[in-house]
Order: structure tokens, then sequence, then C-alpha cells
């Protein structure tokens, strides 16, 4: 029977003895306020095409 050594997911080598590397907590507390806040910057986007710019172009379709 043969067995298989675990390996990290992107590098190919075997993981190290204290765990899986991961990156430091600072990092991903930056990933989630970067996605915060485009997700924030997007839905301001979406509320102003459709409380502004799409009412005022209705207006002018129906002169």
């Amino acid at each position: 029977m043969t067995t298989a050594r675990a390996r990290a997911h992107s590098t190919g080598s075997l993981p190290s003895k204290d765990g899986a590397d991961r990156r430091s907590p600072g990092w991903a507390r930056f990933m989630g306020m970067l996605l915060i806040l485009l997700s924030l910057i997007s839905a301001a986007a979406c509320y102003l095409v459709f409380s502004w710019w799409l009412p005022s172009d209705s207006e002018r379709y129906q002169d």
C-alpha cells in the first residue's frame, strides 16, 4: 500500500511543521476591508443609476 503525503495547495512543497503557511491576520483584515469598500462603492453607483439617471432618461423619452 502506498502512502501519500499532504502537499501545500499552491507551492507543491510539503507544509511546514507548525501548520499551513498562512498570511498575517493584518493582510486578511486589509483584504476584507477592501472588499467591503468595493461593495459599498458599487452599491452607491447602483443607487445613483436607479434613483437619478434612469428616471431622468424616462422623462426625456416621454417627451
